[in-house]
């Protein structure tokens, strides 16, 4: 299982300068006339064959650009799910997943604006609030049955909202409305299959856009929801870029989700972070540009899962890394993540 945000051009030209002044355009952009004899493809294409994973999840995938990852993940074995963010939002994410090892009994796309103002419409939030919470970020859920087994593994994965971290409540609820779609998901799956609950796993995993500590994270690390203190914190928490670093700051005023859906900051599964449990700790760099460098990729899983390796981010790649993708080495801005898991 692998986790990898592969850059759009889209974001790299409405942030050349800020973002990417450390590298030549040969090596940032894939262009439109022929993606496929880009530097870039090649370096990218060349990292998936590296990574050989069953389930690829992929994020910032420009549409233009998802045809040609489509064929040549076709032409490796694999079956290929798009979605796009909006029409007017030109990259989404993906899922791909090996042929001769799943079926997949159903894909579901999870536009979470659209989750957001349904459970904001339930609560009579006002639609002035509504519409500043209505960023255009997914999740994408596929239900892959095992050929070898009856054990289902539901795979989903998302690109949570970024806004240089100032709005980590909307980052978190995010993050809670897909496993709780995840949830039904999974629910609906094992009934309509006549399935135990051993026999069917989660495997949740992207860019979340938030660092260890942000709770965002913390909340896919355990089930239900953030204390009394914490959502006391999250309430007026935001952040601010410095010397490529997120640092904490405490606003005047409070942020939306605490004002009105704080009751929606809940996880209903059981996770753990793949990476944290084999090495005991995060990463400590998966992304980096001119802007930031941290940690902002994870692949979580369910208690009947078990990680067996991770790939594991060596000192000097890190140190290398630190400098800012993508390179002449390195294909984006973000490291892939990749775990072996086993089901129990």
């Amino acid at each position: 299982m692998s986790t990898y945000n592969i850059l759009a051009d889209c974001h790299v030209v409405n942030t050349r300068d800020q973002c990417y002044s450390h590298v030549t355009d040969e090596y940032l952009l894939k262009g439109r006339d022929k993606p496929e004899e880009s530097f870039r493809h090649k370096l990218l294409v060349k990292e998936l064959d590296f990574l050989q994973s069953d389930v690829i999840l992929l994020q910032e995938i420009d549409v233009y650009y998802a045809p040609h990852v489509q064929d040549y993940l076709l032409s490796k074995g694999y079956s290929f799910h798009f979605m796009q963010k909006k029409l007017d939002v030109p990259e989404g994410i993906a899922i791909a997943y090996r042929d001769t090892m799943f079926e997949c009994l159903e894909t579901h796309e999870v536009h979470l604006h659209e989750q957001i103002r349904k459970l904001a419409l339930k609560s009579d939030v006002t639609d002035d609030v509504i519409q500043q919470l209505e960023e255009p970020n997914v999740s994408l859920v596929c239900a892959l049955k095992r050929k070898d087994s009856q054990d289902v593994v539901i795979c989903a994965t998302t690109h949570v909202v970024y806004s240089d971290f100032h709005r980590p409540d909307l980052q978190a609820l995010q993050a809670c409305v897909t496993t709780q779609r995840i949830l039904e998901i999974r629910d609906t799956v094992q009934r309509e299959n006549n399935l135990s609950a051993n026999e069917v796993h989660v495997v949740f995993g992207g860019d979340f856009n938030g660092e260890p500590s942000h709770y965002s994270i913390s909340l896919m690390k355990r089930v239900g929801c953030l204390s009394p203190e914490e959502l006391q914190d999250l309430a007026k928490l935001t952040y601010k870029l410095c010397e490529k670093q997120a640092v904490r700051i405490t606003k005047p005023e409070m942020n939306l989700v605490s004002q009105h859906l704080g009751q929606h900051l809940t996880n209903p599964l059981e996770l753990a972070s793949s990476y944290h449990t084999v090495m005991a700790t995060e990463p400590t760099v998966t992304s980096a540009d001119g802007e930031y460098v941290g940690c902002l990729d994870y692949i979580f899983h369910s208690p009947r899962l078990v990680p067996l390796a991770v790939l594991a981010i060596g000192n000097q790649v890190e140190s290398e890394y630190r400098k800012g993708g993508p390179t002449e080495q390195f294909a984006s801005d973000h490291l892939p993540l990749r775990v072996q898991l086993a089901c129990l």
